[in-house]
């Protein structure tokens, strides 16, 4: 899972290179982060009869060594996990990092 966004070969690091960081965390902060897709299968949209999207999601925790956050994105019908629903993982990493420092 660290290799996701540390590893070159990584799928967030592959998608950092290509479109800006996808998975930015606090100085110092590693994570272990998986992400997926969700397909539908064979459904199809009852009004237009297309075919459903897949849906994102991506779960992460950190820190790594030491997980005191772990965290779950699922966005329905996102497609893309890595550029969709890490972002909002990583955001909400963030979140609770800022939080707690800005506590001590």
């Amino acid at each position: 899972m660290l290799k996701t966004i540390k590893d070159p070969d990584g799928l967030a690091s592959q998608v950092s290179r290509n479109n800006g960081n996808q998975f930015p965390l606090p100085p110092g902060i590693d994570a272990g982060v998986k992400t997926g897709s969700a397909e539908y299968g064979t459904d199809r949209d009852p009004v237009d009869g297309l075919l459903l999207r897949a849906h994102a999601w991506c779960t992460a925790f950190a820190p790594y060594d030491d997980p005191e956050i772990a965290v779950v994105s699922f966005i329905e019908g996102g497609i893309g996990s890595t550029g969709v629903a890490a972002p909002v993982c990583s955001k909400m990493i963030s979140a609770y990092f800022a939080r707690k420092n800005a506590g001590q």
